[in-house]
């Protein structure tokens, strides 16, 4: 019987050692990201030397699945990096993380519209939508959610 209950345990220890670990849901842990899914229409650029015409926009769209999101560019490459907001922030705050750096911003989603007022590489967060608030890289870009 002994022998039988041993037998038992360690089939039931292999069992629950090899059960698949399910993947942490970005989305469950993050309920914000919800509100980025899809993919965006760049509709407007503007940094602290210009703001650009519609047919220089660098970026063809976006496309965020869980806090994964690739930028399309016009050229046919493609950036890849991740996003973190903070909802409960005011204003709302996104940390995009791309190549180990971060680029820190705020966001405001207004129905199929998405603003955005990033900063350049590890330079600090923008505290309004203005692009005089911008440091290095960063602007002022607007999105459109694709449909």
């Amino acid at each position: 019987m002994k022998n039988l209950a041993t037998q038992f345990a360690l089939l039931l220890f292999t069992l629950v050692a090899l059960a698949p670990v399910k993947a942490a849901d970005p989305l469950a842990d993050n309920p914000e990201l919800k509100k980025f899914q899809g993919s965006w229409k760049m509709l407007s650029l503007e940094d602290k030397t210009k703001k650009w015409a519609k047919d220089e926009l660098p970026v063809v769209k976006l496309v965020i699945k869980g806090e994964e999101m690739t930028t399309h560019l016009v050229d046919g490459g493609t950036v890849k990096s991740t996003i973190k907001p903070n909802g409960k922030a005011d204003p709302q705050e996104l940390d995009t993380t791309a190549n180990g750096r971060v680029f820190r911003g705020i966001y405001k989603i207004d129905g199929d519209l998405l603003t955005m007022c990033t900063t350049g590489i590890d330079s600090p967060r923008p505290k309004k939508f203005d692009v005089k608030e911008t440091a290095g890289s960063g602007g002022l870009t607007v999105y459109q959610r694709i449909k």
